[in-house]
């Protein structure tokens, strides 16, 4: 929450793009936390028998937000201030620091906190984020910035791709605390199901990017 609150305030007031480029990456890191330990605390706390119920209301906001987002966006961004697109922001931040310590009652694990630091796979969380970052980077500014055999967008995707190998084989035969079990991936139906995650994820990013180009050459 802090870190998604004080990116969005560096970006309102930024007078040139490198400090909302600033300010958008401290929120983003917060946005990707608030995501991932959303979805921690539901499974961690929720009964598997009441756990759809709580992700589909998790989803529900994901498409409303994906929805008016855009709308809401782009008419600040025309009747008024681009700023307020990140102004916005800020009330539902209050009232999540206000409702946190309210109501999100969490029993500790007695253990010191070094022995805790040591239960993180930190050399696969480096590898898995690293190799990660390569992959998408090049992905994402290939046949925009540089052609998709331009030296810039094929090295570090290949990086990527074996850093990724690597960071399986690691999992699988080195890491003592493993940063993601692989033996969910072993059950058929589990498999089936995070294939299908993949492949949704795909085609809505192929969607929304085939109507921003739409957008941009004017049909």
């Amino acid at each position: 929450m802090v870190f998604f609150t004080v990116g969005a305030i560096i970006a309102a007031l930024a007078n040139n793009f490198t400090n909302i480029l600033i300010g958008r990456a401290i929120q983003g890191v917060g946005g990707g936390g608030l995501t991932a330990i959303t979805e921690i605390i539901v499974t961690d706390m929720v009964p598997l028998r009441q756990r759809g119920a709580y992700l589909g209301l998790l989803s529900t906001v994901w498409a409303v937000g994906s929805v008016s987002g855009p709308i809401i966006g782009g008419g600040f961004a025309q009747g008024a201030s681009w700023r307020w697109i990140f102004w916005l922001n800020l009330p539902f931040c209050a009232i999540g620091f206000v409702m946190i310590p309210l109501f999100l009652n969490i029993t500790a694990v007695p253990s010191s906190l070094q022995d805790k630091l040591k239960q993180v796979d930190w050399f696969g969380t480096f590898l898995f984020i690293s190799s990660t970052a390569s992959v998408m980077i090049p992905v994402t500014w290939g046949g925009v910035m540089y052609d998709w055999d331009h030296w810039r967008t094929l090295v570090p995707l290949i990086l990527g791709i074996v850093g990724l190998i690597g960071f399986v084989l690691y999992e699988i035969y080195y890491a003592t605390h493993t940063l993601i079990k692989l033996e969910v991936f072993m059950n058929r139906t589990a498999a089936a199901n995070y294939v299908g995650t993949v492949m949704h994820g795909i085609i809505v990013s192929s969607e929304l990017r085939f109507f921003r180009e739409l957008k941009l050459i004017g049909h």
